[in-house]
């Protein structure tokens, strides 16, 4: 089968890299790098009110955010080593936040979507959503690699002229009064919501992950020309932009459009305990490339040979 075969191409055969060689950023890439991938002046204007410094939803999700979900006793007490009574204390506090949190989506019509981000729909943005780490990782370029293989794919999709794939624009947004460094303390992600970029009004939900997934697995048993252009564009922007986590039916979504499926790079961060090091990220090397690229390729070969 084609498709197959040219997952097993790019696996074990010429991985396509980005053209990039280890380095660390100078202050004047750093400041160039913000200056190209910031939201557009209007996009900007239109956030600061959300996120200024005395701003409920700022102080909620920003400010007080807790990596721990109500109800996680066992976690807390066999995995963290806490007592009963320090365990219920902290359950209770982290209880009250989730609440508030309902509590301020409901009053501010806020839509909310929660994994290992805040995935926010403002009200005078719907066809854009907000990105906000929930949880601290190793690197503290999680959330804003998000933009930058955003940016990997768009340029290669459009350089490639592939039909199948529906880009979604990604920038930084710098949170009002933090300092400039470039990190997930200082910037957020604005991207284009999904449902805008669709030309099938009768799909205003995502495919549950169980559903996308399946869906992905019976591209091999249809075998006509959208279907093999679709697989084939799949597998040479993974290969082209290392991307890496599909096995999760959430990353990347197939969705029915005029002129068949498409597929959407939903979620484009970093691996969550690897990536390299922070200095090495804008940078990267081929071994960190090579690395995603074939967890990549294992994750579709997995999907479709299951």
């Amino acid at each position: 089968m084609k498709f197959l075969k040219n997952i097993k191409f790019f696996l074990f055969g010429s991985i396509l890299i980005i053209n990039q060689v280890n380095a660390v950023l100078t202050p004047q890439e750093e400041q160039e790098i913000i200056q190209e991938a910031s939201v557009p002046q209007e996009l900007q204007d239109a956030l600061d009110p959300w996120f200024s410094d005395d701003s409920v939803i700022r102080s909620t999700f920003i400010e007080e955010k807790i990596k721990l979900f109500p109800n996680e006793m066992a976690n807390l007490i066999s995995r963290k080593g806490l007592d009963r009574k320090t365990a219920e204390e902290l359950n209770n506090h982290v209880t009250l936040y989730w609440q508030k949190i309902n509590s301020v989506c409901e009053d501010y019509s806020l839509n909310l979507k929660i994994g290992t981000s805040f995935v926010l729909t403002l009200p005078t943005l719907p066809n854009y959503v907000v990105r906000i780490n929930r949880i601290k990782w190793p690197l503290n370029i999680q959330n804003i690699s998000r933009v930058f293989y955003a940016k990997e794919i768009n340029r290669y999709v459009e350089e490639k002229g592939f039909s199948k794939i529906i880009p979604l624009k990604a920038f930084l947004y710098h949170i009002p009064g933090r300092p400039t460094a470039l990190n997930d303390s200082n910037y957020l992600v604005i991207q284009e919501n999904v449902f805008s970029k669709l030309n099938n009004p009768q799909i205003t939900s995502l495919p549950p992950k169980e559903i996308n997934m399946r869906i992905l697995r019976e591209l091999k048993d249809h075998s006509t020309i959208e279907n093999e252009d679709l697989r084939t564009q799949i597998v040479h922007v993974t290969g082209a932009c290392g991307l890496w986590d599909f096995d999760n039916g959430e990353n990347m979504i197939l969705v029915p459009q005029v002129g068949g499926l498409k597929a959407v790079f939903v979620d484009t961060e970093i691996p969550g305990f690897g990536g390299g090091s922070e200095t090495h990220f804008f940078h990267k090397g081929q071994g960190e490339v090579d690395s995603n690229t074939r967890c990549g390729f294992r994750a579709l070969h997995k999907l479709i040979t299951s």
